[in-house]
């Protein structure tokens, strides 16, 4: 009997479980959200935004920094499912962007027609073969500006698609699966952030950039190697000043001594085999001059005298994602270069290599710290500016062979006013710049 009566028990719980986990909301039984807001930065905020983009509600850049324009369509995409228009990503907002049927916010919102893979795809943020929609649309037309797709813009990843995504990965250290997910999409975004900006007139070097149309930058070449980009290579090489033989198209010493001058020049290992990450800083308009008195690494031997205290919302359009930059902590005396990656009311940069991460870490007493430090960064074009960084990695990253997981953050010179209107953090970095800028001063002799 007491047998029976503890299974009609148990029995009798389980329905009632049952009927309660019936009731309650999808989100409690769903994959759980963070809460993003105003100023955060990592992988969830470049998920998000890359989700936001694809539904038309987002149009800047895919960075993994929680700014303003984030703000701004989180509070658009609010609105246009009924939610509170707060611009924060909570678990509801959240759950109904990568889950729900959301509106989208174009006023020529696509048909019922959209195919089921097309659907299922937006909910995950990742274009792949198969989806038709006004995303891949924006992938193809990317890429096309980039060289890497020759294809009709359809909308559709099809086969041209996928073999042009897989060849932009390739040419930037990524996964080549032909899918382009939030790394894939943020890499492009950079990409064009760069090329747009070679076109401005930057001071970093070269004057201009030649045309890549028809090129295939993807590939290495090497000694003997014969094609038309070899020519082109030689070409641009010459215009650099560190060309001075014929045009031929072969790659012969000649040519392969002329890129191991440029690569050590432009801060890319000095191998002499011209892949694609030579290619793109070779075509860049900011490739630094043979006869250019500066080079990535050359902030160790600047003057105090020559740093420049200048408002980052000046600066920050002067330079594009990508380059070299060279930081010198004049604490210490050491130096180590960075690359550019993404930027926002800050700039976020990576080592270059291993061993600028075990300079950086030599510099920082070899402790992670979030605390900033006052240095100064020099960039390709010479100009030295006094900035602050810190060296804890975190968020994406791009480089992959440099002992560090992350990206970190390297601030300039802003208002208080508009630091406070930021954040905490954004206040300590400034109260580091001001400490930085009147040790400068005072190293200047003023």
């Amino acid at each position: 009997m007491a047998c029976s009566s503890w299974r009609k028990w148990i029995g009798a719980l389980a329905a009632v479980l049952t009927i309660v986990l019936l009731a309650m909301p999808v989100c409690a039984l769903g994959a759980s959200y963070p809460t993003l807001r105003l100023d955060d930065e990592n992988d969830n905020v470049l998920e998000m935004q890359t989700q936001l983009k694809a539904q038309g509600y987002y149009t800047g850049s895919l960075t993994g920094h929680f700014g303003s324009k984030t703000e701004e369509a989180v509070k658009k995409f609010q609105r246009a499912n009924g939610l509170d228009d707060d611009g924060i990503a909570g678990p509801k907002t959240l759950q109904l962007l990568y889950e729900g049927a959301s509106s989208s916010s174009s006023s020529s919102s696509s048909s019922s027609s959209s195919s089921s893979s097309s659907s299922s795809s937006s909910s995950s943020g990742v274009l792949k073969e198969g989806v038709k929609s006004d995303a891949v649309l924006q992938l193809q037309t990317n890429l096309k500006k980039l060289g890497y797709y020759t294809g009709s813009l359809t909308g559709n990843f099809g086969s041209i698609t996928k073999d042009a995504v897989v060849k932009f990965q390739r040419a930037n250290g990524l996964s080549a699966d032909g899918i382009a997910g939030a790394k894939t999409l943020a890499k492009i975004e950079s990409a064009l952030a760069g090329s747009s900006s070679s076109s401005s007139g930057s001071s970093s070097g070269s004057s201009s950039s030649v045309s890549t149309a028809g090129l295939d930058l993807t590939t290495t070449l090497r000694l003997n190697s014969k094609s038309t980009t070899v020519s082109a290579l030689q070409t641009r090489l010459k215009e650099l000043k560190y060309y001075t033989g014929n045009i031929t198209g072969n790659y012969g010493q000649k040519t392969m001594a002329a890129v191991k001058a440029f690569q050590q020049k432009n801060g890319l290992t000095a191998d002499g085999l011209a892949g694609p990450k030579t290619l793109s800083a070779l075509f860049s308009a900011t490739a630094i001059t043979a006869d250019s008195s500066s080079s990535a690494t050359g902030s160790a031997s600047v003057s105090a005298s020559k740093v420049q205290n200048v408002n980052w919302y000046t600066m920050r359009g002067k330079y594009t994602n990508g380059i070299i930059v060279s930081v010198y902590d004049f604490d210490t005396g050491l130096s180590w270069n960075l690359k550019t990656m993404s930027k926002d009311k800050h700039w976020d940069m990576e080592p270059a290599t291993a061993a600028d991460v075990t300079t950086m870490y030599k510099a920082f007493g070899n402790k992670e710290t979030w605390t900033p430090k006052a240095v100064w960064v020099t960039f390709p074009d010479g100009a030295t500016y006094i900035a602050a960084t810190v060296n804890t990695p975190h968020g994406t990253y791009h480089v992959t062979n440099n002992n560090f997981n992350g990206h970190l953050c390297v601030h300039f010179p802003l208002s208080m006013e508009t630091a406070e209107g930021i954040g905490p953090n954004a206040v300590n970095f400034q109260k580091a710049i001001i400490s930085g800028w009147e040790a400068t001063q005072k190293l200047a002799g003023k």
